[in-house]
């Protein structure tokens, strides 16, 4: 987020910019927790990011995927109790997009950008054992031992498919077996169907990321 420029992508790109208006239209409607990991976090680099981080929290809401610092975001995930339920909010994106610059060579995203990121393409074409234990890997610090009755964790989808493809829903599968409860999606831009897994949704795909910082 750069508060500098104009909602929307730059003139000829696809590299987007938000604005604090959507902020205060999701704290508006009562939101406690905004995810900030998202395909597009790093498209105003890391100090965008951190502007994005502020402005979600200065509004008291939660920002879950990403943080201030790799330490940081190692630290258990986000708790928000709801009717006497303790709820984990952990948030994983695949990795930030890579543009062109202008001279036309990459601009990759740093190593050490404190962003929660999965290769799901990876985990749904991989074994089964494996994609278990890099989900079960991702979750960091146990939330059950924190008191967390239920883990949320968000996937993406690909953009504009009306139904996840059976690999996604493969890898949606393995994140419920690997403990969470609910799989919560994004990026295809369009609604999408939603399934029961063992007794939990999955995958439940919202139309398009809340922010696009």
């Amino acid at each position: 987020m750069d508060s500098t420029l104009p909602a929307g992508p730059d003139p000829r790109t696809v590299r987007f910019n938000g604005t604090t208006a959507h902020l205060d239209a999701i704290a508006s409607a009562g939101f406690d927790v905004a995810q900030t990991a998202n395909s597009r976090t790093d498209d105003r680099g890391p100090s965008g990011m951190l502007r994005t981080l502020h402005a979600v929290q200065s509004r008291s809401m939660r920002p879950v995927g990403t943080a201030p610092s790799r330490d940081s975001l190692a630290a258990a995930p986000v708790l928000v109790d709801v009717n006497g339920v303790r709820l984990a909010f952990p948030a994983y994106t695949i990795a930030p997009n890579v543009y062109l610059s202008a001279d036309s060579r990459p601009e990759w995203p740093l190593r050490e950008l404190p962003i929660d990121a999965l290769g799901f393409q990876h985990l749904a074409e991989s074994g089964a054992r494996s994609r278990a234990g890099a989900l079960s890997a991702a979750r960091g610090p146990g939330a059950r031992r924190r008191g967390a009755a239920r883990n949320r964790v968000g996937a993406l989808g690909r953009e504009y498919y009306l139904a996840p493809s059976e690999d996604q829903r493969r890898a949606a599968h393995d994140i419920v077996d690997a403990g969470f409860d609910l799989v919560v999606g994004s990026h295809s831009h369009v609604l999408v169907p939603a399934e029961v897994y063992r007794g939990k949704l999955s995958p439940i795909r919202w139309g398009i990321s809340c922010l696009e910082p």
